[in-house]
């Protein structure tokens, strides 16, 4: 992804700020973004980094960030902090952990009159101003189109998920499967939980002999799992497609 995508949520909570106050005064008000981050990863961590240089252009913008570490209450607590205080945001970004649990707490911050960016992952409500994201049912199904072009039918592909509530891990199952259909042994098995591929720790994989094909769902969890393979068994390792 390039800076343009990192900027868009900042540019987008500008743009939807200015767009419904258009009041002139002599001092420009002190616009505040809260940004609600599910979690921290190299390609957060760069998103962050960019939209707190962008923000850097605007004296009078703070941008106000929470993150939960893969903590759903803990996040459903800090998006309630930012927007039910007595001076909430005056623009909220939320990148949700998991779907349903944080859909009511971020639907209410849309009724209440806060303008409201979902980033990158869904909530499962349309109660919200803008959502800015990858069409990973797209990405699924290209995964899919990849295995077909190089793998035989009958292949065996084992599918890394990441959290399995969050949309993105759903939608790029969904995507793979429409495309593969019942012509591919599909095991999704292993759903690694957070602290494990923020480590790029993957626990070696008990039966590996017959995968054709590994299909995570992120890069690290892809290097991860070659990692684990290539250190008990080299040859095998160096047979299997990887597709992070």
């Amino acid at each position: 992804m390039n800076l343009r995508f990192y900027r868009a949520p900042l540019l987008a909570a500008l743009t939807l700020l200015t767009s419904a106050c258009r009041e002139e005064s002599a001092e420009p008000k002190e616009i505040v973004i809260g940004f609600s981050q599910c979690c921290s990863d190299v390609f957060r961590e760069a998103m962050l980094f960019d939209m707190q240089i962008e923000s850097a252009n605007y004296p009078n913008v703070r941008l106000v960030v929470r993150n939960a570490d893969y903590d759903n209450e803990l996040q459903r607590q800090q998006v309630a902090e930012l927007t039910r205080s007595a001076d909430p945001v005056d623009v909220l970004i939320v990148s949700p952990n998991e779907a349903e649990p944080l859909t009511d707490v971020t639907v209410d911050a849309y009724l209440r009159g806060i303008p409201t960016i979902i980033l990158d992952r869904m909530i499962n409500s349309d109660q919200y101003s803008v959502a800015i994201g990858a069409d990973n049912y797209q990405i699924g199904r290209t995964a899919g189109r990849y295995i077909r072009q190089h793998l035989p039918p009958g292949s065996r592909i084992l599918e890394i998920w990441g959290i399995p509530g969050s949309t993105p891990a759903v939608e790029r199952h969904n995507g793979l499967l429409s495309t593969l259909g019942d012509s591919y042994r599909v095991d999704s098995g292993p759903r690694r939980v957070a602290a494990e591929y923020r480590s790029r720790a993957y626990r070696p994989i008990e039966s590996y002999d017959d995968i054709d094909c590994i299909f995570a769902h992120n890069d690290v969890m892809a290097l991860a799992a070659r990692e684990a393979i290539m250190r008990r068994d080299s040859i095998v390792g160096a047979r299997i497609r990887y597709l992070g």
